[in-house]
Formats: structure tokens, sequence, C-alpha cells
């Protein structure tokens, strides 16, 4: 049993740049036994003859289902597209085990890597799920085995650019209101706001760590 306390709570989170030997576009994501690996690549000169305005985002996803339509518009939204133009840039997500949050993990993971890559954003992008319970206390980042022991709950999944204060994607599931719908959609975007800190950290390590290996 899951015995959290309401909306402050949340599973051990690792966030990890430049996750492989090489370093340069990985980024490594747990939440709790959520766990993504994420490769993002680019940009590269495009073989098509003709020119294109904007770079073309080349996404997949292995090791899970239903990501990749919500993770190439999150992500075609976060990337300075139009800086690149004619180019290509691929993100590959991996996923190494789903119990919960699958959706925010990916998006943080593929903001990381697209970070670590030196590939231009108009924003960090973060993300988060909230779950409203039945009796209206409200949980963020809920595993799997907590979600299925409240089936009548409502969630909300969220991807924000918090510079921009700009929601990129919303995704509500249950019966909510308009009005429910915008309370713990906010609720959801200051949540994830709160990981931001921890993604800036992740990215000073990782920049740190090339800086001392570029030196040796």
């Amino acid at each position: 049993m899951d015995a959290r306390k309401p909306s402050t709570s949340r599973r051990p989170i690792g966030l990890k740049a430049g996750a492989m030997a090489n370093g340069k576009g990985y980024a490594y994501v747990a939440f709790g036994e959520t766990k993504i690996l994420v490769h993002a690549d680019g940009p590269h000169e495009c073989s098509s003859t003709a020119a294109a305005e904007k770079a073309k985002l080349e996404l997949t996803v292995r090791g899970a289902k239903g990501l990749t339509l919500m993770l190439t518009e999150v992500m075609g939204a976060t990337i300075l597209l139009h800086k690149y133009p004619s180019c290509t840039i691929r993100i590959n997500v991996l996923v190494l085990r789903d119990d919960g949050g699958l959706e925010h993990a990916a998006v943080v993971a593929s903001s990381l890597a697209l970070m670590s890559a030196g590939i231009e954003l108009f924003d960090m992008c973060t993300a988060a799920t909230i779950m409203v319970a039945e009796d209206g206390q409200v949980f963020f980042d809920p595993p799997t085995d907590f979600e299925n022991q409240h089936k009548n709950s409502r969630r909300i999944f969220v991807a924000v650019l918090p510079g921009l204060n700009q929601i990129l994607h919303c995704k509500a599931s249950g019966k909510m209101t308009a009005a429910e719908t915008e309370k713990y959609a906010a609720e959801a975007s200051a949540q994830a706001n709160r990981l931001l800190p921890f993604m800036k950290k992740c990215l000073e390590v990782y920049a740190k760590g090339r800086i001392a290996n570029e030196k040796q």
C-alpha cells in the first residue's frame, strides 16, 4: 500500500544527463521504478534536395506504446526548429520499465537529452502527472499499483515550458467539470515547475563533468 501524504510526496527521482560513455545527447530518468533512457542526436543535414525552413523531428519509442504522438508534439514545440533549416533532429526513447508516470518521465528525459546534445530550445520542458482520488486528495506521480487502487480517480498530465508560462500539452481523464480541469491543470503545472531546479542541477553536473574531461 502506498501511504504517501497528499500533494506533497513524490517517488524517488533520479536524473542523469550524459548517461552513456560518450555522454553527449543522452539522458536517464527514473521516477521510482519507472526508468527511461533517451538519446537526442543532431542536427544532421537532410539528404533531400528540397530546402526546408525548419528542421524535421524524427522520434522513436521502444518499450511502450502511446507516447510517440505526444512526445513529437511536445518536443516539436520545445525545439527551436527554425534554427536548423533543412536538417533532421532525432530523439530515440527507450522505456526500460513502466511503473506509472511514463508520460512525464519521457518528457523530462527527452528535454534533458536535447539540452545535453546542445540543441537549442525555447525553454527547458518539464512535466507532471497528478491523480485526484475519490475523496479529493491529490497525489503527484502515482505509481501503477496506487492508481489501480483508485479506479474512480481523476488524472491530469501536463507538459509545460516554465519560463514562458506555457502549457504545451494537457491530457485529462476521469469525470471533471471545466473549472476542475483548469484547477488541477494549474496544480499539475506547479508540480512540473518544482522539477525544474533538479533538472538544472542535473545539467550543471553534466557540464562540469564535460569541462573536467576536456581538461584531462
